[in-house]
């Protein structure tokens, strides 16, 4: 099942009006255990436990003919399990929260203990952003590869969402307790090919792997499109579609592994 764009600005709505208090006094709370800082932000969020997987969708792909879009629909609609999945596409503007280095600089501000009411205000958002993703169960990412790395849509998210005390511990720079054990599910691609023969280096892929990893998403699928210059689009698109249900099954059995548990 599929939020539309209508369903998830409703969703957005709804958590903005009923945790917009909780919201504002984590930004009052924090704690001294961050070796950045000296404080960090406290995870608010409240993770209720359902058979049902709650799924984002960080939709990146040049088009719904993509090689990547076509590899995440195939491995959504063979995910034998009980889902939800809210589709944000980042290049979407509305999608996104619209982080600038005054964001940056009222995080600052709220980590050392100075902050206005301004400063909460404006960084009320990012707070939001950062604890829906915590009560996702597995993030799904389909991406193209950009000069060796993310795109720079995708890379704002990052930067957005990844939040000290909220979904990572930056005293050790390690994932909370309670959000380890998540699903990742990485769709990327490459004109050229990466192997151990080339000089070329993928960083796109470890660099999600490591940044998701460190907010309790570790276990990780990669799904690696290479070769798009040279292969053809019947060989690439019979690849991507054998991976992409072969890593639905892998998933829906360690999901069914987790519920018996």
């Amino acid at each position: 099942m599929k939020l539309q764009m209508s369903n998830l600005r409703s969703l957005k709505m709804c958590l903005h009006q009923s945790q917009r208090h909780q919201f504002l006094a984590c930004l009052q709370s924090v704690r001294s255990n961050s070796s950045m800082f000296g404080s960090q932000f406290k995870d608010n969020s409240t993770q209720v436990k359902s058979d049902t997987k709650r799924i984002l969708h960080l939709n990146v792909s040049h088009g719904e003919g993509s090689l990547v879009a076509e590899g995440a629909r195939t491995f959504l609609s063979n995910l034998n399990t009980s889902h939800s999945v809210t589709e944000l596409n980042l290049w979407s503007r509305e999608d996104m929260v619209h982080y600038t280095v005054n964001h940056a600089r009222s995080k600052l501000n709220i980590l050392k203990g100075s902050a206005s009411q301004n400063d909460q205000e404006l960084f009320s958002p990012v707070m939001s952003a950062a604890q829906t993703l915590n009560l996702m169960d597995m993030v799904v990412i389909s991406t193209p590869m950009w000069n060796y790395s993310v795109p720079y849509v995708l890379k704002q998210y990052i930067d957005t969402v990844v939040q000290p005390g909220i979904n990572f511990c930056d005293e050790n720079q390690a994932s909370l307790e309670h959000l380890k054990g998540r699903h990742l599910v990485v769709f990327s691609s490459a004109g050229a090919v990466y192997d151990s023969s080339s000089e070329l280096k993928d960083y796109l892929n470890p660099f999600i792997g490591q940044v998701f990893g460190l907010m309790g998403f570790d276990k990780q699928e990669f799904v690696f499109i290479q070769g798009t210059s040279i292969r053809t689009r019947e060989e690439l698109e019979m690849w991507t579609q054998e991976e992409a249900l072969r890593i639905a099954g892998v998933v829906s059995d360690s999901i069914g592994g987790e519920l018996v548990l």
